[in-house]
């Protein structure tokens, strides 16, 4: 078809259940940064985007959650992938200590507090998922980090990385959230950007 490849492949995904692309353009930066027809369509897509920049045939399919009501979709996209993919699914929460002074360090008992309501919070969203999808063998992960580098390197054995997106559908300027947008350029496995269904 002519036209500009992003518009065109975003013309599509108003009625598509997914839309495929690789991660690399042609420009000179293409071996580092994400290609720009790749980021267009990450931002703007109507539905679920896969950017596939290695493909696999195995590891777990790796889901970031947030405790956002945003994490659903990606969470009901990462059973789906693993239960079709028979493989393990891996609930990650990345939790950042970010109201304490960086000077003085958290004592061990208050680094195992903060990482256990992480869990819990992981558990909470995982909550009814087990009964829909028995064949899913689920690890809770919460991990202690900044989330880009956590997920990023939770990505490095994963078949598939998948992450939320905070849309609000005819909002067409509106940017993929750091975490998304991070990811894209820095995962080595597919990252699947999910939408929010309420987008």
């Amino acid at each position: 078809m002519p036209g500009d490849p992003a518009d065109v492949l975003l013309q599509f995904s108003d009625g598509a259940e997914l839309v495929a692309v690789g991660s690399r353009g042609r420009s000179t930066l293409a071996a580092t940064l994400l290609g720009s027809v790749s980021a267009k369509v990450a931002t703007h897509a109507r539905c679920p985007i896969v950017v596939v920049r290695e493909l696999r045939d195995s590891g777990p399919v790796v889901v970031g959650l947030d405790n956002s009501p945003h994490s659903g979709a990606a969470l009901q996209y990462a059973f789906d992938a693993a239960s079709r993919y028979e493989s393990e699914l891996v609930a990650m929460q990345v939790w950042q200590d970010i109201e304490y002074a960086p000077v003085v360090p958290r004592l061990e008992y208050e680094l195992a507090d903060l990482r256990d309501e992480a869990l819990r919070g992981v558990a909470e969203q995982l909550a009814g998922w087990a009964e829909s999808y028995p064949n899913v063998p689920v690890r809770k992960v919460a991990q202690r980090g900044h989330p880009v580098a956590e997920l990023a390197a939770a990505a490095e054995d994963a078949r598939l990385l998948v992450v939320g997106h905070r849309g609000r559908g005819g909002f067409t300027g509106l940017l993929l959230g750091s975490v998304a947008a991070g990811v894209l350029h820095h995962a080595p496995c597919p990252i699947a950007v999910v939408r929010d269904a309420k987008g």
